[in-house]
């Protein structure tokens, strides 16, 4: 008899390595986030922590039921203060 596949995956122990095969679409999201100077590794953190703060946010609001995977579609960044020209009018 075949056995089922777990449906609930666990993360790799603290302090191991993930290792992710880098395809084109990764390499152009990677090159956009490490303009700004992050390292791979940090940029890679950073978007995971994101991610999951959407899912906890989908999850603790109700909005998808806790252990489905949400439909995140939009993120929000603050506005730049636009750079004033000292000729330029308040």
């Amino acid at each position: 008899m075949a056995t089922k596949k777990p449906t609930h995956r666990t993360p790799p122990p603290v302090g191991r390595a993930v290792s992710v095969r880098v395809d084109t679409r990764l390499y152009d999201d990677l090159a956009i986030l490490m303009s700004t100077g992050a390292k791979a590794s940090d940029a890679v953190r950073e978007a995971v922590g994101r991610l999951a703060d959407a899912y906890r946010q989908a999850w603790d609001y109700g909005d998808t039921p806790r252990g489905q995977q949400p439909a995140v579609r939009l993120t929000t960044t603050p506005r730049s203060m636009p750079v004033r020209r000292p000729d330029q009018p308040v």
